[in-house]
């Protein structure tokens, strides 16, 4: 099991197999980003493998509940001693007995068995969804780290020439050691938010590594496709186009008709029905045909027996109306369940469409900063090229610009994040976009 655990790799004969399968074409892969990380999750993440195995087990109970009972034969032999004048001293018997289905029960288990099997196969698509979003969840906290990583340095920079700058000025007793040791403390500060920022990208990438199934053995080597928020304007259309018809009530229809949890729900429902009706096809106990032919003594008897339990002149027994009554009661616990998750799904929706209009008003607010703040720093080159200030200021001046870039990075991907979370409620892929496309399964 091991090792069949570390031999996991992308660049398996029986991976890229599975690429071709999908009509994935582009082999060897250079950069993996969220479409090919997501094909490797659904390959390799072993609860897929969990998922399909219950639904192999479920398939071969429903080919077990349509098997029909065997009829059995028994028989007999003995000898007399001929002192009753028998005419043969022997004696033979041979008979059958013919299980008969009333009712339609083994019918109604099959079904049963049937609707069983199909929300185990449910099972397997929902089970594909919830890691398709993981991995793009782990994959934007990635970008979003590697984001702030490099404006973290950038600032660290800055600051490092700021310190440099106010250093001079303090050997030439312009400023005394307070306002130096303020911007160092500041430095330091920045500096340990980088260290911890680095830390994240590390882990989260281990995170993403174990959640698409590969060891860090084998994963570590991937080369992550970069990806700038800035810069992917398909995305950028997505979002706004999004942000154009979040209140859209096809959201909500899709919900409703596509949730793999609402179709599970649906059959769950038809389970209990089945079940309320074979509780009531027991009332009727199967019968047994017993056809048998004796030769006793010289004489041949043929008999046709009958045999079934004795409540078939008694059906409205208490066990019988027990057994109904718990099967029409489930049944209402399923449909209630039913309509709960409804309105959990609408409520949900309702929710993650409000985070999403805030969080894009949070990145037209960035914007607007990141934007004023560009036109100040153009203006105090001008000025700073005329000398009429100093470089301390010019310096001093794009700390403000790098924070707001900062806060217009984490306002962008929070924004991508709650439309990550609008797609998760409906379980339909909103976009159409190389980041955000919906994998094919190996179904």
């Amino acid at each position: 099991m091991i090792t069949k655990l570390v031999e996991k790799s992308p660049n398996s004969q029986s991976f890229h197999n599975y690429l071709v399968k999908q009509g994935y074409t582009t082999y060897p892969i250079t950069a993996w980003g969220l479409e090919e990380l997501t094909y490797c999750a659904l390959f390799f993440n072993p609860t897929i493998d969990v998922a399909k195995a219950k639904r192999a087990a479920s398939l071969a109970a429903l080919n077990t509940s349509k098997i029909k009972p065997n009829p059995s034969i028994n028989g007999k032999v003995s000898r007399s001693n001929l002192k009753n004048g028998d005419v043969s001293p022997w004696a033979f018997g041979l008979g059958l007995d013919l299980p008969v289905d009333i009712a339609n029960k083994r019918e109604i288990q099959s079904t049963i068995a049937s609707n069983e099997a199909e929300i185990l196969k449910i099972d397997i698509a929902l089970t594909a969804w919830q890691l398709q979003h993981q991995v793009a969840l782990l994959l934007t906290d990635y970008y979003e780290s590697q984001a702030l990583i490099a404006l973290l340095n950038k600032e660290f920079a800055t600051q490092s020439a700021i310190v440099g700058l106010l250093d001079k000025r303090m050997q030439l007793g312009m400023i005394d050691s307070r306002e130096l040791n303020a911007a160092k403390l500041l430095q330091q500060k920045t500096l340990q938010t980088l260290n911890v920022e680095e830390a994240d990208a590390v882990e989260i990438r281990g995170v993403l590594g174990s959640t698409v199934g590969l060891t860090s053995a084998h994963f570590e080597p991937l080369q992550i496709k970069s990806f700038s928020i800035e810069k992917h304007q398909q995305l950028k259309l997505a979002l706004n186009n999004l942000t154009v018809n979040v209140n859209n009530q096809s959201l909500q229809t899709t919900a409703l008709l596509n949730r793999l949890d609402i179709r599970a729900a649906l059959i769950h429902y038809e389970v209990a029905e089945n079940q309320l009706k074979l509780a009531v096809a027991i009332q009727y106990p199967d019968i047994t045909l017993s056809p048998s032919y004796a030769f006793e003594f010289g004489d041949s008897i043929w008999s046709l027996g009958i045999s079934s339990l004795f409540n078939l002149l008694n059906k409205n027994t208490s066990l019988n109306a027990s057994l109904i009554n718990e099967a029409t009661q489930l049944r209402e616990v399923k449909a209630a369940q039913f309509e709960a998750l409804q309105a959990k799904v609408i409520a949900d929706l309702n929710q993650a469409q409000t985070a999403y209009i805030l969080a894009i008003s949070q990145v037209a607010q960035a914007e607007t900063l990141v934007k004023q703040q560009s036109v100040l720093d153009k203006s105090l080159q001008k000025q700073f090229d005329s000398g009429l200030i100093d470089r301390l200021a010019l310096t001093s001046n794009q700390m403000i610009t790098i924070n707001a870039s900062q806060n217009l990075v984490r306002s962008q991907f929070k924004s991508l994040r709650a439309a990550y979370a609008i797609e998760d409620v409906m379980q339909h892929p909103l976009y159409n976009s190389t980041l955000l496309n919906e994998p094919k399964t190996s179904q």
